[in-house]
């Protein structure tokens, strides 16, 4: 019986911690911005500098910002 309660106990609180800890981890929007888009440039070439410049053109048009990650 006892064992069954520790069990019981653990397994919520980890349940509880994972909700805290996705509620308090999500990066808030601003209000200017629908939400950000990760751009990968996989290489210097201009194709990919070119892309996230294009990238950044609809973002800008569409309410969203752009992050280039290398």
């Amino acid at each position: 019986m006892k064992s069954r309660l520790v069990r019981t106990v653990v397994a919520s609180g980890t349940i509880i911690a994972m909700v805290a800890l996705a509620l308090t981890s999500a990066t808030p929007v601003s209000a200017s911005s629908k939400g950000t888009i990760g751009f990968l440039l996989s290489g210097p070439d201009l194709y990919y500098q070119y892309g996230l410049k294009g990238a950044e053109a609809a973002a800008a048009k569409l309410g969203y910002t752009v992050k280039g990650l290398s």
